[in-house]
């Protein structure tokens, strides 16, 4: 129901669209940012395999209620490719 939960990438397409957007803080909205990223490349969506979680200990903005939503609307607001760039090229802004 949340496809933001489980990824599986390759190491090279993880590079490829700029890893993971470092400025979000807290719970909540990093994943739907990198899903929309990966959509950008071709992929295999299913919910055929085995859903693996690690552990992490909760994040300390996640008992606020704190979701990140403003910087997820601002970041989709951005085209996709222009998003990769900026991440590839190591800025937040």
């Amino acid at each position: 129901n949340n496809p933001g939960l489980c990824q599986i990438v390759r190491r090279d397409v993880f590079a490829e669209i700029g890893g993971y957007d470092e400025s979000f803080e807290g719970w909540g909205g990093e994943d739907l940012e990198f899903l929309n990223r990966l959509q950008s490349r071709r992929m295999l969506a299913g919910a055929w395999l085995p859903m693996l979680h690690l552990w992490h200990p909760p994040a300390p903005k996640k008992e606020s209620g704190h979701r990140n939503q403003d910087l997820l609307r601002q970041r989709l607001a951005e085209p996709v490719e222009q998003r990769i760039a900026r991440l590839r090229a190591g800025t937040t802004a």
